[in-house]
This record gives C-alpha cells, sequence and structure tokens, in this order.
C-alpha cells in the first residue's frame, strides 16, 4: 500500500501538507505482455553491440602488434622458417649444390619462396608521402623507414630528406654499403648530395643508362672533362678507362657551400642485363676483386654506394656475393640464405629473381672449386713459404730422391681432380677431345656466326693480382682464325705471348692466322695490320694494329714470341725469367695476358705457373708453388706442369 505527501502551501511555521488515501491491498497496475518480435529485437541488438565491441578490442591489439613488429630493428625480428637454414661447410658445399640443383632446380624454387615474405610488413611511410612519391623510379620499390638513408633537410622543406636508398649490411659492418635506385633527372642533385654526405668514395654502377629502349638509369655524371653543377656539388671527370665488360671513372667533387674537394671512383659493370645475370662467374667475380681493392685503399670513407635500376636485383645479387666471398674466407662456410635474408630486411625485393639466386650458388661453388688454399675438405694444405725459408724449404722436399716433390705432386693431382668438367652440352671439334671447364672457359659474342664459329678452346686462368691473368688458347688455326681476333677484342687483350713448337725451330705456325710484315689481314669485323719486327729485351717482338671496322675504334697489340724447349729437356730457367720480365711492364692492368700454342698445353702451363710465381716473390716476398699449380690445374688440367 502506499500513500503520495505533498506540500501545498509554504509557511516556515506550519506549512500545509496534504496526504491522498493509501491504495487499496492487493491492487496493482495493469500490465500488458512484451510481444515476441520486441524481445527478438531487444536481444539481436545487445549481441550485435556485444560484438562491436569485441571486434573494435581486436583490431586496436592487432594494430598495436604490427605496429611494434614494424618498428623493431632487424636484428630483432625474427621469423620461425629461420632456423631451418643452416651455413654451409665448405667442403659439403658441392654436394649442397648439386642436391638443390636436381629435378630443374626445385629445391632452390622452394627456398626462394620462402623468402619472399622476409621483411614486407616493415613500414614504409616516408617513401609514401605524395610529396615523395614522384622521387621513386618505380612505385613497388621502396626504402623502409627503419634503415632508409636521410639527407640533411634544406630550408624549410620536410620532405628534402627523402631519397630512394637504404643503409645495408656489409660482413664487417651494418652500413658497409648503400643501396639506391638509378638517379632520375630529378633526383640527380639528390644523389650527389647523398656521395658527399655520406662520404662516399666509390661508386658501383650495375646497369646501363639504356637497355632495349628503356631508361633503366639517368646519365647522372658528365661525359666530358669540363665539370658539371649538381646542386652544390660540382662534378669533374678526371678519368676514364674502358674495357669489355666495365668502365672505371674518376671523379674529382667540390662542394660550392663548404668549398671543400674530394676524389670519388666510379666503377661501372656493363656487362649485366636487366633482371638477368652475367655470362659467367669468373667476370663478376674478378670486378668484385677490383671493386674490394678500390674499398681497401680508401678505408676511412664512409659506405660503398651500390646502384643498378631499381637498386634491388643486381645490387642485391652483388653485395651478397661480397659479403659470401668474406664469409668463405674468414669462416669457411657460406650461408646464402641468411645473407639474402639480412639484405631483405633491410631492403624490399633485395635479389629479385630466382636465377639471381641460384647464380650466386654457382659463383660460390666456382670459387670453392677454384680456390688453390683449400682442398674440399677445408683444411689448409698450401702454405705460402717466405723466402727467406724457401732455399731450406727445397732442401727438404729434395731430400730421399725427390720424395717430397712426388708426394706433394700426386697431393695436387688428386685434388685438381675435383674439378671436373662440365657434363652438360658442349661443341667440340672433330679432331680433339680438349674441351675448357665450364667455368673457366671464355663466352664471347660472335656477331655473324659462321659454321665454324664456337670450335675455339680458350681458357681463363687466375693469376696472383687478379683472376683474369691469363688467357690460354689451343690454336689457332684456318677453322679458329675469326674467332681468335675476336676474342683478342673483345677481351681488351693488348699483348700476346705465341709460343713456338721447339719442332719448328723458330718458324711461325698457322702462318694464315697472321698477317705478314707491312700486310693486312681481314676477318667478318676486324682488320689486322702487321708493323716491322723488333726486338724487346733481346725478344721478337711484333707491332699489330688491330681496326674495328663497324665501331670505327683501333687498338695497338703487342705479340712477342718464344721458341719452346725438347720434352727431352729441361727448359733454360734463365731464358724463361727474362722472357716474362721482359713482357710484364707491357701489359696493361685492364687486359689479360693472352697465351697460345699448338702443341703440348703443359709448357704454356709452366710458364703461367712460374709468371705467377714471379709476381708472387716481388709483390708479397711469399711463394706457393703448390697453390699456384693447383689453382692452374683446376682451370685445365692439360696445362698442369709436369714432375
Amino acid at each position: 500500500r502506499f500513500s503520495i505527501a505533498a506540500f501545498t502551501k509554504y509557511d516556515p511555521v506550519a506549512p500545509a501538507v496534504t496526504f491522498t488515501m493509501f491504495s487499496a491491498a492487493g491492487s496493482s497496475a495493469d500490465t500488458a505482455p512484451l510481444s515476441m518480435p520486441i524481445i527478438a529485437g531487444i536481444i539481436v541488438g545487445f549481441l550485435l553491440t556485444l560484438a562491436a565491441v569485441f571486434a573494435l578490442v581486436y583490431w586496436k591489439q592487432l594494430k598495436a602488434k604490427r605496429t611494434k613488429k614494424s618498428s623493431l630493428p632487424q636484428e630483432m625480428v625474427t621469423y620461425s622458417l629461420r632456423n631451418v637454414h643452416r651455413p654451409v661447410p665448405l667442403q659439403n658445399f658441392k654436394q649442397y649444390y648439386e642436391m638443390k640443383t636436381a629435378s630443374a632446380n626445385h629445391a632452390f624454387f622452394q627456398e626462394f619462396e620462402e623468402l619472399k615474405e622476409v621483411g614486407k610488413e616493415q613500414s614504409k611511410v616516408q617513401a609514401e608521402l605524395p610529396a615523395n612519391v614522384s622521387k621513386n623510379r618505380y612505385p613497388h620499390v621502396l626504402p623502409y623507414d627503419h634503415s632508409r638513408v636521410k639527407l640533411s633537410q634544406l630550408g624549410e622543406d620536410p620532405h628534402s630528406d627523402y631519397i630512394n636508398a637504404n643503409f645495408m649490411p656489409g660482413y664487417t659492418s651494418q652500413q658497409e654499403f648503400i643501396a639506391t635506385q638509378g638517379p632520375l633527372k630529378k633526383t640527380i642533385e639528390d644523389f650527389w648530395r647523398l656521395v658527399w654526405e655520406q662520404n662516399v668514395c666509390n661508386i658501383i654502377m650495375l646497369t646501363v643508362c639504356m637497355e632495349n629502349g628503356r631508361v633503366l638509369c639517368d646519365h647522372y655524371w658528365p661525359s666530358e672533362s669540363a665539370p658539371v653543377s649538381y646542386g652544390q656539388v660540382r662534378v669533374h671527370l678526371l678519368m676514364q678507362s674502358s674495357s669489355e665488360e666495365w668502365t672505371i671513372r674518376e671523379f674529382k667533387l667540390w662542394h660550392e657551400g663548404l668549398r671543400a674537394e674530394r676524389f670519388v671512383s666510379h666503377l661501372h659493370y656493363t656487362a649485366w642485363p636487366d633482371h638477368g645475370i652475367p655470362e659467367s662467374s669468373t667476370s663478376i667475380m674478378t670486378f668484385r676483386q677490383l671493386v674490394r681493392e678500390h674499398i681497401h685503399s680508401t678505408k676511412d670513407s664512409g659506405p660503398t654506394l651500390v646502384h643498378c635500376s631499381a637498386g634491388v636485383g643486381r645490387t642485391g645479387t652483388f653485395i651478397a656475393l661480397d659479403q659470401l666471398l668474406q664469409q668463405m674466407k674468414q669462416e669457411k662456410v657460406v650461408d646464402i640464405f641468411g645473407v639474402v635474408y639480412a639484405l631483405r630486411m633491410s631492403r624490399y625485393l633485395m635479389i629479385q629473381t630466382l636465377s639471381q639466386y641460384i647464380f650466386l650458388h654457382s659463383c660460390i661453388l666456382d670459387k670453392i672449386l677454384e680456390e688453390p688454399l683449400l682442398d674440399l675438405s677445408g683444411t689448409e694444405r698450401s702454405c705460402p713459404i717466405p723466402l727467406k725459408s724457401f732455399a731450406q724449404h727445397y732442401a727438404q722436399k729434395a731430400a730421399k730422391s725427390h720424395m717430397g716433390f712426388l708426394r706433394e705432386y700426386e697431393v695436387r693431382a688428386e685434388e685438381a681432380s675435383s674439378a671436373s668438367p662440365s657434363s652438360g652440352s658442349q661443341q667440340t671439334r672433330p679432331s680433339s677431345s680438349i674441351l675448357p671447364y665450364d667455368r673457366s672457359r671464355v663466352k664471347f659474342s660472335l656477331l655473324e656466326q659462321g659454321p665454324f664459329s664456337g670450335l675455339l678452346q680458350v681458357w681463363r686462368v687466375p693469376g696472383c693480382s687478379s683472376s683474369r691473368d691469363y688467357l690460354a688458347v689451343h690454336g689457332p688455326d684456318k677453322l679458329t682464325m675469326d674467332d681468335f681476333w675476336t676474342l683478342v677484342w673483345e677481351q681488351d687483350v693488348h699483348t700476346i705471348l705465341t709460343l713456338l713448337p721447339w719442332q719448328e725451330k723458330g718458324e711461325v705456325p698457322g702462318e694464315v692466322c697472321w698477317p705478314l710484315e707491312g700486310d693486312s689481314l681481314c676477318t667478318k669485323m676486324l682488320t689486322i695490320q702487321c708493323d716491322t719486327e723488333k726486338l724487346v729485351s733481346g725478344w721478337r717482338c711484333t707491332q699489330l694494329k688491330l681496326k674495328h671496322e663497324k665501331k670505327a675504334k683501333e687498338r695497338q697489340v703487342q705479340r712477342f714470341l718464344y721458341t719452346l724447349w725438347s720434352s727431352k729437356k729441361q727448359p733454360d730457367v734463365q731464358s724463361l725469367v727474362e722472357l716474362l720480365v721482359a713482357v710484364r711492364p707491357h701489359r696493361r692492368r685492364v687486359g689479360p695476358l693472352l697465351l697460345h700454342c699448338s702443341g703440348d698445353m703443359s709448357q704454356m702451363g709452366t710458364l703461367i705457373s712460374l709468371d705467377c710465381l714471379l709476381y708472387q716473390m716481388k709483390a708479397e716476398r711469399t711463394v706457393d708453388i703448390y697453390g699456384v699449380t693447383l689453382q692452374l690445374a683446376r682451370s685445365c688440367c692439360l696445362m698442369t706442369p709436369t714432375l
């Protein structure tokens, strides 16, 4: 029961209060029952509201998790797949490579597929800003925020610090390299600003400016000796030296604002097609060695800048190769998956294609098989002997009827046999079974293929100063004459050493392949003119002038002639040394020395080995006969010197 009381008149002394009657006992208000549609609507609305709340909470947690993951430094971001790959010891690498290449490279394909997702979730906010989009050559190749190279800000422009470039890890430093795209016209000033601000002394360019009608990289350096200004940086071309596969340039940089100058080397590799691989591993590894020499000569400089077109495929392959060759030398293992993984955490899409990934493995295998200082078990068999200890070393080997030399020769022969010739298809000539190994054979472009093209047998033999020191040719003859002279031109040969058979008593073999004195000889592409023969340090030398008809270019080539010794006698050591000493000053650093003969290849091998050892004596004050002859035998077993 209830009653309602209400104040009806306000009076502070005696207020008036009015009460209603109490309700009757047991009475209640009439209530109509709710209909089923209303009840169902209330329940559904409640459930939808609850689901929306849960969805909002889950979305916020997921966003926070992704943001945290993308902001972590690269060394803290891990993938479970990382744990299934391990570094491969050198002694197991050949077997590992053969396993991966089985079934049409299926194992390589699976491994490369695993790498595709690495690093992709990292943020690229700065690259996607509207003010920076036009600075990217390719819209899908953008630098990650955490590793991008920041330029100094110009004035009040907050976006002037952006360039499509990332710091990249090397073997010795997490910022040993800078990987960047080929400059656009509008970013050339930013490119040179990057070079100056990061104290770059070596620029590695791995692309041509135009390929198949497509602009892959805008021309960003002066073509003539006259200096060109790019913003505050004035660039002066001091020197340019070209070979068939690369060009070396030296620049002087002058900063207008700071009134300071610097010197920069520009190493431009031109034999690497876009999205492809070089024709041979030897070529790119020789170029990489050249790059290493420049880096060592500028140790106090900043990172080495590497670029191609997008700055990911060829650039990533080259940086990875440099790391792996150092890892191989220092640790006696290679971890190709791990190196590519780390690169992809620093820049998107590093090592762009499966063929580039497989090519890395091929380079490492070739290096392992050609490495003279290691056997396949990874133990060091070869040890350079200091000159001051060589007499004692020789006496120990010569004791007991040269038993030490015999044992070492047999071990070296066993080691050399690990470099078996490629089983792939090769074009052979009917009269000979001599074949170059696949990894040391020389490939060159024949612009006009004839019925006998490809028959010339050529070996590339690494030397002590460069892995492109020698070209060894068996021949030439009438069928291979065109190939021979094309080889001389394309491989930038400036010195030829003709080895005459002892039986001919000094007569020049294959006379049809050489122009007579004062006359000329024509091939499909070249005209070879012979000047007078003269004596250089007592040795016969002919001056040749080569002219390329289509390119309208000329080159001077020197040809030395030397008569080999009888196979029944020991060579005249003094004569050999005098010959090599006379030839060396006439050799250029860029091009190889070409040796050729039509008979016994082992005598050519003796000459090459001796030349390597003479250089080693002078440069290192040591000699490593075992290592030098093993390296030669692994390039071509037919050139192995006899016991």
